[in-house]
């Protein structure tokens, strides 16, 4: 277990906030607030999704802002954002 970074995969639960995404056409109907904090500086980041900016986020980069949003350190591994610029 020591050499994971987190106890559980979080690939189905990406995969499934992907797909129920984009079973929404990636269309975002209200205004998503969710914060998350960089493991590397310990600041809190903030991430804002907006009706309107669905061209501008990718399915799987929003399913990712979510799923890190609600992990638990050691549990979870750390998601990261890294490969959406």
């Amino acid at each position: 277990m020591f050499e994971e970074s987190g106890y559980l995969d979080t690939t189905p639960l990406q995969e499934l906030l992907t797909r129920i995404i984009n079973s929404f056409g990636n269309v975002a109907r209200r205004t998503i607030i969710t914060t998350a904090n960089d493991v590397l500086n310990g600041n809190q980041l903030q991430f804002i999704i907006k009706p309107g900016q669905d061209d501008k986020q990718p399915a799987d980069w929003r399913a990712a802002v979510v799923k890190g949003s609600a992990s638990m350190p050691f549990v979870f591994p750390p998601t990261s954002l890294d490969k959406y610029g």
